[in-house]
């Protein structure tokens, strides 16, 4: 409004060297349109190389103990330096693109008021109060209308940059689970769980499916073994199960209810589920486990980990349940941590017990103990393991055996092993 009444007062004084500023003020904006163009594709350049260059320290930190084997520092710290200097070399370039329309614009002011003067003074022949108003008020409107043209080309640097953010903000809504507004009571599995006519596919490669036309029936009560080598979809037949992935096909129904993503949260309420590679919080073994079940008590939390088979372990660490496990649990070996998930899991009291290759990362022994402990918890809780191990499928009740993401056979151990009239070897396969 300050400007409107300034350029008012101009027209006020002399209406052809106002209109003649006015379109030398459009003339120089017009000279700056392609440098805000190259601000904007800058911005581009320079978010793309910061993100490269954070998932490099990323992928650097969760890989150290590889790097450190391999004594591949070097390599590392080469590639960080690339995309560092990469990164500053963007930074320089936005820079001098935004100091060099800052140059025109200064220039192309200081040039316009001196032929606004010398228009003024040669054929308007303005008195000299008049002409001094006038450049009064064009020394205030220029410098007005370069701080526009900057704002202009940061916001063109910038908005790469803000469009990304807001590009991942709206994918992550999309996809984020529907929270219910009332109050939810777990989906209770109290008759069987029933898969029918599953069939699943990544968006990634949607013409290679995972799972193929998959049934099922889980019994409340009963130990499932679902059985095959790695690759065939055991881990994302977990997932689906658990309603972390949605299929492409068919239905998992909860004693006859659809499982959606309206219901998953209550489904999870009342289950818990052992992924093949756990994460443990940079905490204390406590408030790990507390995570899973915060009201539980000191006694429920010393039952879990002895039905885990972690109990020993822990006890003698030197600060028992309050070791701290360190970064993702690095502080403990993959068994130890495993067993800890399963405490967790344990924790939870929950009707189905989901486990994706338990016994993976553990000893003979300790799987036996697993193993039994998972057995002696039917038929008060149903249990669902994802496994290529023979010790969990010989004592499951019902053995699931997976081929090229379909169903092959379903049975006992024996059974499966007459029905394919040879012994079945660690990952299900017929030797």
């Amino acid at each position: 409004m300050l400007a409107l009444a300034q350029f008012a007062v101009a027209v006020a004084i002399d209406p052809l060297v106002s209109l003649g500023a006015l379109l030398a003020g459009a003339a120089l904006a017009f000279l700056t349109v392609p440098l805000a163009s190259r601000s904007s594709r800058r911005g581009t350049q320079l978010t793309r190389r910061n993100e490269a260059l954070h998932a490099l320290v990323s992928d650097f930190l969760a890989g150290l103990r590889l790097v450190k084997s391999h004594n591949a520092e070097g390599r590392h710290l080469g590639d960080f330096t690339a995309a560092a200097r990469a990164t500053r070399q963007s930074e320089l370039a936005s820079r001098a693109t935004l100091a060099a329309a800052r140059a025109v614009m200064d220039l192309g002011a200081a040039c316009t008021l001196a032929a606004l003067a010398y228009a003024a003074i040669i054929f308007s022949g303005l008195a000299l109060p008049e002409l001094l108003v006038l450049v009064l008020v064009f020394a205030r409107l220029i410098p007005s209308l370069s701080r526009l043209q900057q704002f202009a080309q940061q916001l063109a640097q910038q908005l790469p940059a803000y469009a990304h953010a807001t590009g991942m903000i709206r994918r992550l809504r999309r996809g984020a689970e529907p929270i219910p507004k009332e109050s939810r009571f777990p989906l209770r599995l109290r008759d069987a769980l029933n898969v029918s006519g599953l069939s699943f596919a990544y968006p990634s490669s949607p013409e290679t499916p995972v799972l193929t036309d998959v049934n099922l029936c889980v019994p409340t009560g009963r130990f499932v073994a679902v059985m095959g080598p790695s690759g065939v979809g055991k881990s994302t037949f977990a997932d689906l199960l658990f309603g972390l992935l949605e299929p492409c096909r068919g239905e998992i129904a909860i004693d006859g209810a659809p499982l959606t993503p309206a219901n998953a949260r209550r489904w999870r309420d009342s289950a818990a589920y052992v992924p093949q590679e756990p994460y443990l919080f940079h905490e204390s073994i406590r408030a790990n486990m507390l995570r899973a079940n915060p009201k539980a008590s000191g006694a429920e939390l010393e039952r879990a980990l002895s039905l885990a088979d972690a109990r020993r372990f822990v006890d003698a660490l030197p600060r028992g349940l309050d070791t701290v496990v360190g970064d993702r649990g690095a502080r403990l070996s993959s068994g130890e941590r495993q067993r800890i998930a399963i405490a967790q899991a344990l924790l939870r009291n929950p009707a189905l017990l989901l486990l994706d290759e338990p016994t993976a990362n553990l000893d003979a022994a300790s799987e036996r103990r697993i193993v039994a402990t998972l057995a002696s918890l039917c038929p008060r809780v149903t249990v669902v393991t994802m496994t290529h191990r023979p010790e969990p499928a010989k004592h499951a009740d019902n053995i699931v055996l997976l081929r090229s993401g379909r169903v092959a056979a379903t049975g006992r151990w024996s059974e499966l092993e007459a029905a394919l009239e040879g012994p079945l070897d660690a990952k299900g396969d017929q030797e």
